[in-house]
């Protein structure tokens, strides 16, 4: 249970950071 969770949370980050680097 705890893994999907960290690989959710891994998993937005990642979305967050690509979208900062487009918006840029």
């Amino acid at each position: 249970m705890e893994d999907r969770l960290n690989e959710s949370i891994s998993f937005v980050k990642f979305c967050g950071l690509s979208a900062q680097a487009i918006l840029k």
